[in-house]
């Protein structure tokens, strides 16, 4: 199943990082949902991959990092958090089901720039300094954005605006930009459309925004 893998630690719990999978946008939603009574401080996300088999990647993960883990039944680890994105993006690497990452907490980044892989056919650590280095070069971003409103692909996957609307499933998003003449019909690398994600998503599942991403441009 699609979906993304990801990492987030807690004030309450410093030593600790927990690693899940979901369906749904890790940065948002997610956070709501692991912050229960019973939970001191809410969860903050440090990091997410959004991958073709997310079961896969965390069972694999969790085996990867398996002598950090000091409760079998739990999903917490003894382990930094760069060295948990680098067994995620290892095991990603291994089974080519990699679709895109994402960095939402800064420390973590530099954390993990500053212990990068050595290994130099990684096209995962390649991919990511593109990324960054994209980021920081207002030119870059500047054809990136006018790309995006043209509903041209974005990234090094082949992916859309559209594309990563439907993977996080923001419905607004889908309608804003069909509105403005994106093409529901490009494909990524992976040979999917906006309207393959979408059926993954159980936030746009039923919404005006599904329906309007189903078929093809007239």
């Amino acid at each position: 199943m699609a979906g993304f893998v990801y990492v987030m630690s807690n004030p309450g719990m410093p030593k600790l990082l927990k690693i899940g999978k979901t369906s749904k946008d890790p940065s948002t939603f997610r956070l709501d949902e692991l912050y229960t009574t019973g939970v001191p401080f809410p969860f903050e996300c440090e990091y997410y991959i959004y991958v073709a088999d997310c079961d896969w990647l965390e069972r694999n993960v969790f085996a990867e990092l398996g002598e950090f883990r000091p409760n079998p039944k739990r999903e917490f680890f003894e382990v930094n958090c760069s060295e948990a994105i680098k067994a995620i993006q290892k095991k990603a690497n291994e089974r080519k089901i990699f679709i895109f990452e994402q960095f939402t907490n800064e420390p973590c980044e530099k954390q993990f720039a500053q212990n990068q892989f050595s290994e130099a056919d990684s096209f995962l650590e390649e991919f990511r300094l593109k990324a960054i280095s994209k980021q920081k070069n207002t030119d870059n971003f500047r054809v990136k954005e006018a790309r995006r409103q043209r509903g041209e692909p974005i990234d090094e996957v082949g992916q859309t605006a559209l594309h990563r609307a439907a993977i996080l499933g923001d419905s607004l998003e889908i309608l804003t930009l069909l509105d403005a003449g994106a093409s529901k019909n490009i494909k990524d690398d992976y040979g999917k459309t906006p309207w393959d994600y979408a059926k993954l998503n159980e936030k746009v599942t039923g919404t005006t925004a599904y329906y309007a991403l189903k078929g093809s441009d007239h």
